[in-house]
């Protein structure tokens, strides 16, 4: 057979020679938008995870990656062992969730992970009720299906905003979500969509989108969950060490929360369709606010994880930063649910200047932060500061030059930078040595420190007089 015949048969062949694009780790979001500033775009430091440009934080730029590199989905295929069970094709309790361009659309999954974890983007597959051509849950699909469909109940305010995207009358129905619970009907997931605040809803183009990925940059540290992410960890003690800490997030701390519904039975539908013991949520109060949970018409069921217990959706939050857990991935520790940032911070201390967690024994504390004794540098040039002098700026310690070169005020009389061990001497925006030299009348040289003085031009005056007399004054 040629190879021809062989690709036209099945045209995926030709793909399996395609290789992603290597990214050098500091490569990553090369040029992203911040969040805070006008800065040109991320320029993310080699072991440092902030820009270079602006010295925010990797999380605080809007970082979009293509689909197959979606950052939740490698914290899930890192920490969440998948289920190889699959229930039977009669099982129509569970929905299969699909995007298509412009709608959020159900399509009936015939094998499907009944405890609601999720696999990566590129690797889950469904049926189409049209044929047997799988296709991913999440991507786009160019395909025209005649089958019906029904959509999600959203907002205006959402509307607007993916009109925007549309290209047709027929693409405004309702949104691309770029994540969605599984394994749970599409009436209760239409339900905690509703839920959740708007800004907070994963709709492509939106806020809700751009949220979602800064949450999953700051809440799930990658190189928490991988320990060869991590660059300070240099000896094999240390590299097991943040192994067995992985181990156990995985068999004892991490899990996915549940979408259920409150105000009817909840059960699994056998294949003969008969009900299993079933759940009332209705009278059972929230973990978090001790409220019972029937306001809602869904919650979030921790049962089928570490924690067994019900939240409202807005209430399932981490217990440090109080955000919503994104995607829904929760680690529980000592009876409270964390995000993965702060669960790791809760066992072991997080180094300011890398944002990796330490294993190692010893380490530096300075300025009330905890540093990789290595790491404990200028954050302009990266010189150890360690026997030597430095300065601190917005909690950032720089050596001496590097804080001179980019925040020491200048004198306005004599020009000069003025040290940061120097005193000074600062009316409105202008500041001054705290000298006779450069304190004084600029007509007759008299020292000001102590004094009334007047200013014109940005020029000291200790009377009306010396005012009138220089020419230099407009």
């Amino acid at each position: 057979m040629s190879e021809s015949q062989v690709n036209l048969l099945n045209p995926y062949f030709e793909k399996l020679e395609i290789k992603p694009k290597h990214t050098i780790a500091h490569e990553y979001g090369s040029g992203s938008r911040c969040l805070n500033c006008n800065c040109p775009g991320l320029d993310l430091h080699f072991w440092r995870k902030i820009c270079k440009a602006c010295s925010c934080r990797m999380d605080e730029h809007d970082v979009i990656v293509p689909s197959n590199l979606d950052h939740g989905a490698h914290i899930r295929k890192l920490l969440i062992e998948q289920s190889n069970t699959k229930p039977s094709k009669d099982n129509e309790n569970f929905l299969n969730i699909k995007n298509k361009i412009g709608t959020a659309i159900f399509h009936r999954k015939e094998y499907c992970n009944e405890n609601n974890s999720i696999g990566s983007s590129t690797g889950s597959l469904c049926k189409s009720p049209l044929g047997d051509t799988e296709e991913p849950i999440y991507g786009i699909d160019h395909k025209n299906t005649t089958n019906n469909h029904q959509f999600f109940d959203i907002s205006d305010k959402d509307n607007k905003n993916i009109n925007m995207l549309c290209n047709n009358e027929n693409d405004r129905q309702c949104p691309v979500y770029t994540w969605l619970p599984q394994g749970v009907s599409e009436h209760t997931v239409s339900e905690y969509m509703n839920c959740i605040p708007t800004n907070d809803r994963p709709i492509e183009g939106t806020e809700g989108a751009q949220l979602r990925r800064t949450k999953l940059a700051y809440q799930l540290p990658y190189h928490d969950s991988d320990p060869t992410a991590c660059k300070s960890l240099q000896k094999d003690e240390d590299f097991n060490l943040h192994t067995k800490f992985v181990e156990k997030i995985k068999h004892n701390v991490v899990g996915v929360g549940e979408i259920v519904n409150v105000h009817r039975n909840y059960g699994t539908q056998t294949p003969n369709n008969v009900s299993c013991q079933t759940n009332n949520y209705e009278n059972t109060d929230c973990y978090n606010c001790n409220t019972k949970l029937g306001k809602c018409n869904v919650a979030v069921d921790t049962s089928k994880g570490p924690g067994k217990n019900v939240f409202h959706p807005t209430c399932f939050k981490c217990d440090v930063c109080n955000q919503l857990l994104v995607d829904l991935l929760y680690f529980f520790y000592n009876g409270k649910y964390y995000c993965g940032r702060h669960y790791g911070e809760q066992i072991y201390s997080r180094c300011f200047g890398c944002d990796e967690l330490i294993f190692q024994n010893e380490y530096t504390l300075a300025e009330g932060k905890n540093w990789h004794v290595e790491h404990f540098c200028c954050f302009g040039c990266d010189m150890a500061l360690g026997g030597h002098k430095y300065c601190v700026k917005e909690e950032k310690p720089y050596c001496v030059p590097c804080y001179m070169s980019k925040f020491a005020k200048t004198c306005e009389t004599c020009r000069q930078k003025i040290p940061p061990d120097s005193e000074r001497l600062i009316h409105s925006n202008m500041t001054w040595h705290a000298t006779s030299k450069c304190f004084k009348c600029h007509t007759c040289n008299k020292a000001l420190q102590g004094l009334p003085f007047m200013i014109k031009s940005n020029k000291l005056f200790c009377s009306g007089d010396c005012r009138n007399r220089c020419k230099d004054v407009l």
